[in-house]
């Protein structure tokens, strides 16, 4: 199990400072290429750090209590990573505290009572893609991230296309479904999913709304994740992202 830490970032992962032009959008998916105007990229640099606060409700089963949440994450673009802490309080059980990440090219899931009596862990091929899956599945909030050079496009149709991701011999695809108004609607993949102590492959799904122009960029808000399950869906997160930031110094934080 890797040891969690910080995401640590210096000016040497900054690949390329220069403004997005319409030709950066060149040879892209036409729902993406659309998209990617809407929200605003044309214009401004790629992001490379970025740092959310969220608040909403999670759940760990199907059929579980739903626990209060707060979150902060930070990522980095180049290379792909990101740390997600948050805690969770139900009112049967004490705070659990989790850390979901992507580093160093693998995925790892931690979650503590208190932050100290264990009460999950994994990592392993499967959590790798997970990981890998979510980092690109969360671009909505950081939209330049879509034109990052480990990520390629399939054409699907007028109103969705496919994305994938490959980074330290890892692969992960995700399909963006687009509303009538050529933003995100959802996102969708096939994910594995951590069943006792196996895992299981099934279809996963991200609605997302509230979209607001934040530091220039139209970018939604709400979100929930959801599997889809022979059962009945599986609802576990329902958040929102209350503080969003590009590109700012860790110590210029309270």
């Amino acid at each position: 199990m890797k040891e969690e830490r910080d995401i640590q970032t210096t000016d040497c992962d900054i690949v390329d400072a220069s403004p997005i032009t319409k030709g950066d959008l060149a040879g892209l998916p036409e729902p993406v290429h659309r998209y990617l105007e809407i929200v605003g990229v044309i214009g401004r640099p790629r992001i490379q750090t970025v740092f959310l606060r969220q608040c909403g409700r999670f759940r760990t089963s199907p059929n579980g209590p739903w626990g209060n949440l707060r979150a902060e994450q930070r990522y980095t673009v180049q290379p792909p990573s990101f740390v997600w802490r948050a805690t969770i309080a139900t009112s049967s059980l004490l705070p659990i505290r989790v850390v979901d990440g992507f580093w160093d090219g693998h995925g790892t899931l931690q979650a503590k009572l208190w932050g100290v009596l264990s009460v999950a862990r994994a990592a392993g091929p499967e959590v790798d893609s997970g990981e890998l899956l979510r980092f690109l599945s969360e671009f909505v909030w950081f939209p330049t991230a879509w034109l990052s050079p480990y990520v390629t496009w399939s054409e699907r149709d007028e109103a969705s296309a496919e994305a994938t991701i490959s980074w330290a011999g890892t692969t992960a695809s995700v399909t963006l479904v687009f509303d009538q108004d050529g933003r995100i609607n959802h996102l969708e993949a096939m994910r594995y999913r951590l069943v006792g102590r196996t895992y299981s492959l099934d279809r996963w799904t991200t609605p997302v709304s509230g979209y607001a122009v934040v530091n220039d960029l139209l970018v939604p808000l709400k979100g929930k994740a959801i599997f889809r399950l022979t059962t009945g869906d599986f609802e576990y997160f329902d958040g929102e992202v209350t503080q969003l930031e590009y590109d700012q110094p860790a110590t210029s934080r309270a």
